[in-house]
């Protein structure tokens, strides 16, 4: 009996020394969450100067998230750190570099305050560190990451851990996965959370704190399993939408406008960046009719720059007679057409100075608009679906690429000749696109029943 009582005293000691009790109920989790919230930002503004706290600015995010962090290099936590390593943990890595701005045109590069005419070879490296080894990462992607850091800095300064977070140790990770997933952070911020810690690692020079071979994926695992991976419900633009959206009569130039930008989008696979950075010069009308007559009244569609195509190799997906006569009526209404000034031939992987947008911004003068945004090309697929009839909820920019991707998977297009038309690099990642979002083919292992 006494044995019973040391043993049941001494689990309930274990049962005491646990970091957390555990509650199940979505109306805990949710008080908890909101709790963290809360607690987070109070300790930030009990940890800063009251000269820094005046200043700070918080994103609208899911985890508070302090978004001007360069006004903290005047706290003596920072200080702390020491010049360079500071440096490591603010500098602002989403900002483009002048060699990007560019746009494909190499700017001149001068030596700055010497009157000899070269640069050092540390000099000079160090120009390509700050200019051009950037460009390995698309600029977009750079400013993801640098957001999802300033999540990190806003953690560290809640906790009191500035000094761990460059480099971080994976027991510092862990600690911040466990906040993120306490707060009500999805799996996909997480991992993205460490994609940013992981790229200001390597881009300074620090271990990693998933390092080891498969350290990334395992955890990826164990909080994916324990929360799920759920993603908003997205429709493509299917097959006969793009058919009832050509069969459309009596359109508005803006009506015309948008649904052409749906119909190209989708048959391209295009993303709503690709769609709204479209120049004249880069639609090459009957591009492949001097291989076969058959191709009079096609249209070759050159991508500027794609993800998975950093290096500008050029993609150029085909548009058959259907779509190409269309756009090029719209054009003509339109007035838009390639310059004499085109730049394209002698610099054809940067970007015209002087050829118009294929969708401008303004049918009204679109000679001389500007392009339309992305949230303009969002809008442009929404409002086209609206004019079929169609309930856009659950359809998006993205929809687009996905209706030309999936229309590929049904149709069963080889995937290296969908790659072409897609821009993928490899197959994992055409893969994530691939989701058959179209019933039909869903319906397939049933139909094999013959039922």
């Amino acid at each position: 009996m006494a044995e019973k009582r040391r043993g049941q005293a001494a689990a309930g000691e274990v049962s005491q020394g646990r970091a957390a009790s555990y509650e199940h109920g979505e109306g805990a989790a949710a008080e908890v969450a909101a709790d963290l919230f809360d607690g987070i930002k109070e300790m930030v503004v009990t940890n800063l100067m009251p000269s820094t706290v005046w200043a700070l600015e918080f994103t609208q995010h899911a985890f508070p998230t302090i978004s001007n962090v360069g006004i903290l290099a005047a706290e003596a936590q920072f200080w702390r750190l020491g010049d360079e390593r500071m440096r490591h943990v603010l500098e602002d890595i989403s900002h483009q570099t002048p060699v990007e701005r560019g746009d494909g045109h190499l700017p001149a590069v001068r030596a700055k305050g010497k009157t000899g005419r070269l640069n050092s070879a540390t000099e000079l490296a160090a120009i390509f560190d700050e200019c051009v080894m950037p460009a390995h990462l698309a600029h977009r992607t750079r400013e993801s990451y640098q957001f999802y850091w300033k999540c990190v800095i806003t953690w560290a300064i809640a906790h009191g851990e500035t000094e761990s977070i460059l480099p971080m140790s994976q027991t510092t990770l862990k600690a911040i996965t466990q906040e993120l997933m306490m707060i009500g952070c999805a799996t996909g911020t997480i991992r993205n959370v460490w994609s940013a810690i992981e790229d200001r690692h390597r881009r300074f020079g620090y271990a990693l704190p998933l390092g080891m071979q498969g350290d990334f994926t395992r955890m990826s695992k164990a909080v994916a399993s324990v929360q799920g991976q759920p993603s908003r419900l997205i429709f493509p633009v299917g097959t006969h939408h793009v058919r009832a959206l050509l069969e459309l009569a009596g359109l508005t130039d803006t009506q015309t406008r948008d649904m052409l930008m749906c119909v190209l989008g989708t048959v391209c696979c295009l993303r709503v960046s690709e769609v709204s950075q479209l120049q004249m010069c880069d639609l090459m009308w009957s591009h492949d009719a001097a291989w076969h007559p058959q191709y009079n009244n096609t249209l070759a569609v050159r991508v500027y720059k794609r993800k998975q195509d950093q290096a500008r190799k050029g993609l150029y997906p085909r548009v058959g007679e259907g779509v190409a006569v269309r756009l090029r009526s719209f054009a003509e209404r339109m007035d838009l057409e390639e310059t004499e000034e085109c730049t394209k031939k002698r610099s054809p992987g940067a970007r015209c100075r002087s050829c118009p947008p294929v969708f401008p911004h303004i049918t009204a003068g679109a000679r001389t608009a500007k392009p339309v945004s992305r949230q303009q090309v969002t809008r442009a697929v929404i409002n086209s679906l609206k004019l079929i009839g169609v309930d856009p909820t659950h359809y998006s920019g993205l929809s687009m690429r996905r209706g030309g991707i999936s229309a590929a998977l049904v149709a069963r297009v080889p995937e290296p000749i969908l790659f072409l038309q897609s821009g993928h690099g490899s197959n994992c990642a055409a893969r994530n696109y691939m989701v058959p979002r179209d019933p039909h083919i869903l319906y397939e292992t049933y139909l094999a029943f013959g039922l």
